[in-house]
């Protein structure tokens, strides 16, 4: 019997104005049905109602029960009050966040390369209306669904860094066409080079032939209905990559399989001498090979369920098998199907072990004894073939799987346990250069996944299939600590092996830390731009003084007459625009458009201000010079402070042993000299334990702030030795990676706050410093 658990009482509560719509509701115990109560069903949020309002004459409050998320309504008196936040328990947290998280329901349309005749895939908007407009025929849907996003911006980063389940096209890009299915901006829209237009599109006209309607379930969300493409990899997507093809015959592995009379030699022909011993006619044979009989249950085994329907149709009496683990591994499942067969009439038999039968309690129990012992049997398995791939994977062996791009298989000698030559990792030269690149073009110049797929595939570069490369297969490279020289596997991660090393591990530190910080939903926590295509220097890291809105970059093009000639000419430049007010979003009473030249040139200014006075910093052997000098005069002091503790210890000692003289009258000192004496030595002693104390911090603060300085230093020293040459995407990475956020306001007012890094080496280089 399940353990009923203690009710929620008015102890979780707060107190509130009494408001309860949008709020977090306990339901009283006794509104509830006795098998309801439990402290799972209490927690309510509600949304409607005039019960949610004390003023109001009604008296419903309409909403969802957090557990199942079913609607429903109580009475305002039903409950106790309004729950305590921070008292939830963790599934109510996350429960709470996702029934709260902003929701859109949206379509995504992209450009089917096979009818794009005029070529208009990643062309802009002006670029498409000078191709007599979006055209709807060369376009075919790629997903639609409920997303966890509050505006189209958002919709643009999450189909870049997190695609939801099912989403099966390439990474959001200029010709996209995203439709905004409810709302107030419901409508059309076209992904241009900067924002998005608003467009009139039929979608009566986009190719949906291949769109399957699908429910999907996610841990703590509500169910809801999308449409994906009919591919495996858009399926996969959804549920894990937990599909695959279908193979009839039973066999734990596809490697026990026959592979030149693709069926399983050994158990048919024990089957079909048993059957004719026994005088059997042999009706059908039902074959599952590769499918585990431990991991997959009965209810997901096309065989079992055809056998199932056999049964029920009278086709056959007698269910003969090699042995009964033939049939499944799972204990507390597979004995009730055999269980099942016999109360249907069939009688069930095993080569090896002869006929099961359930004529009293002993064969049942018999029965499940079998399998239990089958189940232990397939974990122990399991469990020594993991921890044999983790004890080779620490051992720095490769343990098959895909060859990672960049690197090859070479046979250097290395024997299995049958004597065979088995095959090691080495690196591929040519795939290593492109690594190595792939990285510079991540941590130096910006480049998202896309962006590199695009470079790559431009420059005839294949995977290892031959295939052109994806952003999944760009980021897949980017986050394999392989590249280090480090195999991982699981939790279990190798000794380095500098053979294997292509990228340096500093450089694949930062590509983390840029790829996570794009990975952020939230725009305002993300500290990199999302992309560095814009010749705007601050675009992605600047927002305005006055709403906090992002500020985006466009050229504009200004037209202006020449008054000495008449000439009408055009004037194309940068500029800064805050995206809130320029869109009416927000009451901002900032500027909406700023010189990008101007407010470039105060950056520059300020971060080539920065860089001067790191270059002006002493190299790093000077640095270490200086630093083991300062040790030295602390190890000094630490010395002759030692020495003067000894001897005032041995005085205390002797003064301490003089006190039993003093008792008997024999010492040449009174109690009241002694105590005066003893007295001082214990201060002195003190004294040179709080000096020796004050030498050890100092000397341990000097320590962290130089190992903490040493990989700061560097990279900031080669960001400042960089910068005056560097490109307009280098310089904005640079920049994105030391300044944290840019504000700027009327009258070009800026704000500018540093990275905690650049701050943290600051405070490093001050201790280093302060003498």
């Amino acid at each position: 019997m399940q353990k009923k658990l203690k009710v929620l009482d008015s102890s979780k509560c707060i107190l509130d104005d009494r408001e309860y719509a949008g709020k977090l509701l306990i339901i009283k115990p006794s509104a509830l049905k006795e098998e309801f109560r439990q402290p799972y069903f209490q927690y309510f949020y509600a949304t409607s109602g005039f019960g949610c309002y004390p003023d109001k004459l009604g008296g419903k409050v309409f909403g969802k029960i957090l557990a199942d998320g079913e609607e429903c309504c109580f009475h305002r008196s039903d409950f106790l009050g309004t729950a305590d936040t921070e008292q939830l328990p963790r599934w109510a947290k996350t429960r709470l966040e996702q029934l709260t998280a902003a929701k859109m329901r949206i379509r995504v349309f992209q450009i089917n390369g096979e009818k794009d005749k005029n070529n208009l895939m990643f062309r802009s908007f002006n670029d498409a209306q000078k191709n007599d407009g979006v055209d709807p025929h060369i376009y075919r849907q790629v997903y639609g669904g409920i997303v966890n996003c509050s505006d189209i911006e958002g919709v643009f980063a999450m189909c870049n860094t997190d695609p939801p389940p099912g989403y099966f096209g390439h990474s959001m890009s200029v010709s996209d066409v995203v439709e905004i299915c409810d709302g107030e901006h419901r409508g059309f829209y076209y992904c241009d080079s900067i924002g998005f237009e608003k467009i009139d599109f039929d979608t009566e006209k986009v190719d949906r032939s291949d769109i399957l309607k699908i429910l999907i379930i996610e841990c703590g969300k509500e169910p809801y209905l999308a449409e994906i493409r009919d591919e495996l990899k858009a399926k996969q997507s959804v549920v894990g990559g937990m599909i695959e093809p279908v193979y009839i015959a039973r066999v734990s592995t596809t490697k026990q399989v026959d592979k030149v009379k693709d069926d399983i030699p050994m158990q048919r022909e024990a089957c079909r001498d048993f059957a004719k011993k026994m005088g059997w006619t042999v009706g059908k044979e039902f074959l599952e090979k590769g499918v585990s009989g431990f991991k997959v249950s009965a209810t997901d085994r096309d065989a079992i369920q055809e056998l199932k329907a056999a049964a029920l149709r009278n086709e056959f009496q007698i269910l003969l098998v090699f042995m009964f683990d033939r049939i499944g591994r799972i204990d507390d499942e597979t004995p009730f199907v055999v269980e099942w067969f016999v109360k249907h009439g069939i009688r069930v038999w095993s080569v090896q072990e002869g006929e099961q039968r359930f004529e009293n309690h002993v064969d049942k129990l018999m029965n499940y004894i079998r399998f239990w012992q089958a189940s232990g049997e397939s974990e122990k398995t399991s469990m020594r073939i993991k921890t044999r791939m983790q004890q080779l994977t620490a051992e720095g062996s490769y343990t098959g799987g895909g060859i990672p791009f960049g690197y090859q298989l070479e046979k250097r000698g290395r024997l299995n346990k049958k004597g065979k030559e088995i095959s090691d990792l080495a690196i591929n030269p040519i795939e290593a250069e492109w690594v190595v690149k792939i990285f510079e073009k991540t941590v130096k110049d910006g480049y998202g996944s896309h962006r590199l797929a695009t470079y790559l595939n431009e420059n005839g570069v294949r995977t290892h299939s031959g295939a052109r490369f994806q952003c999944n297969t760009v980021i897949r490279i980017l986050r394999n600590k392989l590249t280090c020289g480090y195999m991982v596997s699981g939790d279990t991660v190798s000794p380095h092996m500098k053979e294997l090393q292509i990228i340096d591990e500093k450089v694949f530190e930062r590509a983390q830390y840029i790829l996570d910080q794009r990975a952020l939903k939230n725009s305002d926590e993300r500290k990199i731009a999302l992309s560095t295509k814009s010749q705007a220097m601050l675009s992605g890291v600047m927002f305005c003084y006055h709403c906090g809105g992002r500020i985006t970059s466009n050229m504009h093009t200004e037209k202006y007459i020449v008054k000495s000639t008449g000439e009408l000419r055009e004037k194309q430049y940068l500029r800064y625009i805050c995206y809130h007010r320029s869109r009416k979003l927000c009451d901002c009473d900032g500027q909406s458009v700023y010189s990008a030249e101007k407010v470039d040139k105060a950056v520059i200014e300020v971060v080539a201000s920065i860089f001067s006075k790191i270059s002006d910093i002493p190299d790093e052997t000077e640095l270490r010079k200086e630093f083991n000098k300062e040790m030295q005069k602390c190890r000094a002091k630490q010395t002759k402070l030692s020495t003067e503790l000894r001897k005032y210890q041995k005085q205390y000692e002797k003064l301490n042993e003089e006190i039993a003289n003093t008792l008997i009258g024999e010492s040449f000192y009174s109690p009241e000299q002694l105590s005066t004496a003893m007295t001082t030595v214990q201060q002195k002693i003190g004294a040179i334990n709080q000096q020796l104390e004050r030498i050890n911090s100092e000397m341990e603060q000097r320590k962290t702030s130089v190992e903490k300085v040493r990989p700061m230093y560097e990279m900031f020293k080669g960001w400042a030795e960089e910068f005056r040459l560097a490109t307009v995407e280098q310089k904005k990475m640079i920049i994105s990676q030391l300044i944290s956020r840019i504000e700027i306001g009327k009258g070009y007012q800026i704000n500018i706050t540093l990275n905690m890094e650049y701050e943290q080496f600051c405070e490093g280089w001050n201790n280093l410093n302060n003498r």
